[in-house]
């Protein structure tokens, strides 16, 4: 028995896939017409209707949250339908897109990049993704800010300086400044930064 055959007579059974629409399986198996022919899954594919139907919106409602700004995902989530649904609509409609990218620029990067901080920590800080930064970051020629901790906190422990850690690690020096910061480890550095 192939895998489609056994599927269809699992779903007219009864036995699994109780809450799947026959219809569903039927083109994902792509079931010839000798199956579709068979008694107990013509019975089923009549009786049985999908779960999940498409909950209809009206223009008005679509309307009431675009003026809000929300944007087509959230809208879509808000009325229980697909993101593809609401776009349609709102096109439709003639309605721009609330979706605005949030952008940030090259400077905004290097200030963040100068201070030590690593992609995730400089993603964090403007509100957007790790990708984008790390993406930036490597058109402007920049080596990454990160430093695993393991290897950093054993160059610490052997007592090594902040600039010849910096130096082992191929690193900026305000990126092992700024992990010793966040570490709360008080470097040479900054101590004598303190004592002038």
């Amino acid at each position: 028995m192939t895998l489609c055959r056994r599927c269809i007579h699992q779903v007219c059974s009864g036995i699994a896939l109780s809450d799947s629409y026959p219809l569903h399986l039927y083109r994902r198996y792509k079931a010839s017409s000798l199956m579709v022919r068979d008694e107990a899954w013509e019975k089923a594919f009549i009786q049985q209707k999908p779960k999940d139907v498409m909950r209809k919106f009206s223009d008005e409602e679509l309307l009431e949250f675009h003026r809000k700004g929300l944007t087509d995902r959230e809208i879509s989530e808000k009325l229980g339908v697909t993101q593809a649904a609401v776009n349609y609509r709102r096109e439709k409609l003639g309605l721009e897109n609330n979706y605005k990218p949030i952008t940030f620029s090259d400077q905004q990067l290097l200030t963040l990049y100068n201070q030590g901080l690593n992609d995730r920590e400089i993603s964090e800080t403007l509100g957007v993704t790790q990708a984008a930064v790390n993406y930036r970051r490597g058109r402007l020629g920049l080596a990454s800010n990160y430093i695993p901790e393991r290897i950093f906190l054993t160059l610490y422990e052997k007592g090594l300086s902040s600039e010849e850690i910096a130096h082992e690690l191929d690193a900026p020096l305000p990126a092992i400044l700024h992990r010793m910061k966040k570490l709360e480890i008080v470097s040479e550095h900054g101590v004598a930064e303190a004592e002038v």
